[in-house]
């Protein structure tokens, strides 16, 4: 009886040792992709210039921050109701994450999502 105790006892604290471990690695991945989008739709000129699909400077931003992170990236721009997906398979794990850009109050604009994936470079 004590020896199946031990065990589960052991068993348990394995269990809580490894998610502690692996979890916020991937959370944290994903996150940075939140926060990117995020640092996009604070400044009024990505905005703007994801409301017209042009995101050469989005694209930029998006390179600088991720710089020395092992991240190939992809952006799309898609209307709120459309399906944002990527643009060819990637094999491996793929993060994403999305935002809705709308234009400032007084401006008439169709909001806009646009999504980020990224994934690891393989060397």
């Amino acid at each position: 009886m004590e020896a199946s105790v031990s065990a589960l006892i052991v068993l348990a604290a394995l269990f809580v040792f490894y998610t502690q471990q692996h979890t916020p690695v991937e959370q944290n991945k994903g996150e940075l992709g939140r926060s990117i989008l995020e640092e996009i739709a604070l400044n009024m000129s990505s905005r703007r210039e994801v409301l017209a699909g042009n995101l050469d400077n989005v694209n930029r931003t998006i390179a600088e921050r991720l710089k020395g992170k092992n991240f190939i990236f992809e952006t799309r721009v898609c209307n709120l109701n459309d399906a944002c997906g990527k643009s060819s398979y990637t094999p491996g794990n793929v993060y994403s994450a999305e935002r809705v850009i709308t234009g400032s109050l007084g401006v008439q604009n169709s909001p806009k999502k646009i999504r980020l994936f990224m994934w690891e470079s393989i060397r």
